[in-house]
């Protein structure tokens, strides 16, 4: 093999051995402005093909670098709709970098601003080794066959930077491996902690008992990405009633529980279904009125233990607002019992079932 072909194989093993890779996961921040942003889903879809680690946090004006470091990512970026920019900033940046949008971009404003702003963060992130520690071994053997008159050419100083140029185009990353990275990185819709509150029916399946007017409401906070923790309470506002031909019962219920639930759906979706159990502790407050002058009511409060299970359907409307319709069903134990003259025993909460219509304000 003459002298010229053996430079020539040397300086391609070299080429081969230059081209940019992720020294090890890096985990990114992405910050959208809201729901439904087409430069966000953009981003998302672009940094999950380069392999990173992406969180998505909700939108929030914070001190980028300091929001990065708390969330201990190498990276953040955060979309500005009202001045379509993205500001950009990472580990190896003093300052925060704006890519401003450009009207009449090719493929649209949307993906021209998020393929730019992926361009320039993957070049602030991706190092590029140098070609003479990618390949030592195999540099080294044809240094050595070629004589003095042919020497292997130098790497320039600008290959063996630490950046890699802009443009070069990534690797896109096994189907198997793209699918999970994406289902990895797609954000939870819902806030961590939410409070809600709403109107409620309390009724007695099967039961002489008229339906019972009443509000709910409780806090909701996140265990796992499918499993949240819940309080709640019940508390009265028009009583059920209970008739008889001697006279008639006021009857009002107050609940107050803890319950454990799981997702039944993709947490990423706009709509979710959670089923969950719990128990809590009830009081039935009774109020007797006699219609009879040889009938006396009486009044009084009957404590109960409530173990019951729980169903939730609801839609995400909103970054931090959502719409649930909430089912409670439990049986009272002891069971209390309404006695009236006249009639035969009344039983209460056998089930006790209770509806709910929900709004549910989430903290981020």
């Amino acid at each position: 093999m003459t002298a010229r072909a053996l430079a020539a194989a040397a300086t391609l093993a070299l080429a081969l051995g230059a081209r940019p890779s992720l020294a090890e996961p890096v985990r990114v921040l992405l910050i959208p402005p809201g729901a439904a942003d087409p430069v966000t889903a953009r981003l998302l879809d672009e940094l999950v093909a380069l392999g990173l680690i992406v969180e998505v946090e909700g939108g929030t004006q914070a001190d980028l670098p300091a929001l990065a470091r708390a969330r201990s990512a190498r990276a953040a970026l955060r979309v500005d709709r009202a001045r379509r920019a993205v500001e950009i900033w990472d580990a190896g940046s003093p300052s925060v970098v704006r890519v401003e949008a450009h009207p009449g971009e090719p493929g649209g404003e949307a993906a021209g601003l998020a393929l730019r702003a992926v361009e320039l963060l993957r070049g602030r992130l991706i190092e590029v080794p140098s070609p003479r520690a990618a390949a030592p071994a195999a540099a080294a053997p044809a240094a050595a066959a070629l004589p003095a008159a042919a020497p292997v050419p130098a790497a320039s100083s600008a290959a063996a930077s630490t950046r890699a140029a802009p443009r070069i185009p990534s690797e896109a990353p096994a189907p198997g491996a793209s699918r999970a990275s994406r289902a990895d990185a797609t954000p939870d819709r819902r806030a961590p902690i939410g409070l809600h509150a709403g109107p409620s029916l309390v009724l007695q399946p099967g039961s002489a008992m008229s339906p019972e007017g009443a509000a709910m409401g409780g806090a909701r906070w996140r265990l796992t990405d499918r499993i949240d923790g819940e309080i709640l309470a019940v508390v009265p506002l028009v009583p059920a009633t209970v008739d008889s031909p001697t006279g008639r019962a006021r009857l009002s219920t107050v609940v107050v529980g803890a319950d454990a639930s799981i997702g039944l759906l993709a947490p990423q979706l706009p709509i979710f279904m959670r089923a969950g159990a719990g128990a809590g502790a009830g009081f039935l407050t009774y109020d007797g009125q006699a219609s009879t002058g040889d009938v006396r009511g009486r009044a009084g409060i009957t404590p109960y233990a409530l173990p019951f299970v729980r169903w939730d359907i609801g839609w995400n409307f909103h970054p931090v607002l959502t719409l649930r319709a909430h089912a409670l069903s439990g049986i009272a134990a002891p069971r209390p019992v309404i006695r009236l003259s006249g009639r035969s025993d009344v039983p209460f909460g056998r089930p006790l079932l209770t509806l709910a219509l929900l709004l549910e304000a989430g903290i981020r």
